[in-house]
């Protein structure tokens, strides 16, 4: 099956689909700068997924220390027993006693979730199925997985995605406790678990390794944290203007370069100011411009995606918005959640 291209041409979920409806068997490999995703179906059926940076393959027991299903001393037990049989990780630990078969089998479940949540969000990649290849071919646990509901987890958290990369735009970005107020009741148990484990400043980096709980999975909790009010991102030092930096070298000018700086940022803010005042339309008496009917239909209809997400999520609406938004983002606007907690009201007020 002669199967090739890039993914801006013909979307990777409508070649995973073609793969599996056509019940094919080998690997689909897609590939971007110094990342490769391999992905393994038999039947049409998706049976392993693994990731490769850098040269460097993400391995099986690496991705069980870091969802915590294994610690140190195991891992390093299984390796000596790999060492020494030759047998497969997956073997080792159903052999050993350390996982059941269904742990184990539900974790490469999760893996390929996981892998194929990351490759979905990448923009430019090339992608090529080998008929004649193939993964785990030393595997004891064998799974076997339908494509369909895999494809549509990753749909969904695809479309939650740039939401999340709003609040949360890399992994670079660094994050600390808000303040000592607990978390509301109702947090959802991922956001509760990451909560937890922050200690001072952490790069949202460190937390998907410290979390165990995937790339996307940490993000979300992360993005939902922050709109609770509960995290607080911390911002990296401006770098200084050119102005400041050749005051630097001058002291004895120093002063006045930064009355200068100063005097001409006030001019500069005081101009854009007037401008805007000057091109936005008049309100009526006692009601909003356009600019600020504008702004407030943008922010309910933003609240209004999270409470969608929020009810996807727990099955239900929260019993107010401070469990989906901040109390600034929520001003004059009046919530009302059904009695059955499967509708809501959302209206403003002046």
């Amino acid at each position: 099956m002669a199967l090739e291209g890039d993914v801006k041409e013909f979307g990777l979920a409508d070649v995973i689909q073609l793969v599996a409806s056509s019940q094919k068997t080998g690997v689909l490999f897609v590939d971007r700068a110094e990342e490769q995703v391999s992905i393994s179906f038999k039947d049409g059926e998706i049976t392993g997924a693994i990731c490769r940076k850098g040269g460097k393959q993400d391995q099986f027991h690496e991705y069980l220390f870091r969802a915590k299903k294994l610690d140190q001393d195991t891992v390093r037990k299984v390796l000596q027993i790999q060492s020494d049989t030759g047998l497969s990780v997956d073997e080792i630990l159903i052999k050993e006693y350390l996982m059941t078969r269904e742990e184990v089998e539900i974790a490469i479940t999760t893996k390929i979730q996981e892998v194929i949540d990351d490759v979905f969000t990448w923009r430019d990649a090339h992608y090529r199925f080998d008929s004649d290849a193939g993964l785990y071919a030393h595997s004891r646990a064998r799974v076997a997985v339908s494509a369909e509901p895999l494809l549509m987890e990753a749909m969904r958290r695809k479309d939650e995605w740039p939401m999340i990369t709003r609040t949360i735009p890399t992994d670079e970005t660094v994050l600390e406790k808000a303040g000592d107020k607990p978390l509301p009741g109702e947090v959802e148990p991922d956001a509760f678990k990451l909560f937890q484990l922050i200690e001072g400043r952490h790069k949202v980096a460190e937390l998907v390794e410290m979390s165990g709980l995937g790339r996307f999975r940490t993000y979300s909790a992360a993005h939902v944290l922050v709109q609770l009010g509960a995290l607080k991102k911390v911002e990296a030092p401006r770098p200084a203007s050119r102005v400041q930096k050749e005051a630097a070298k001058y002291p004895e000018f120093k002063l006045g370069a930064e009355i200068i700086y100063g005097a001409g940022a006030a001019l500069v803010l005081a101009a854009a100011m007037a401008l805007a005042l000057w091109q936005a339309p008049r309100a009526g008496p006692g009601g909003m411009n356009a600019v600020q009917g504008y702004r407030r239909a943008a922010a309910m209809e933003e609240v209004r995606q999270r409470l969608e997400i929020y009810k996807y999520r727990n099955g239900f609406f929260p019993n107010s918005l401070g469990l989906v938004a901040k109390p600034v983002e929520t001003a004059g606007m009046e919530y009302r959640r059904g009695e059955d907690s499967l509708d809501y009201s959302l209206e403003a007020v002046k």
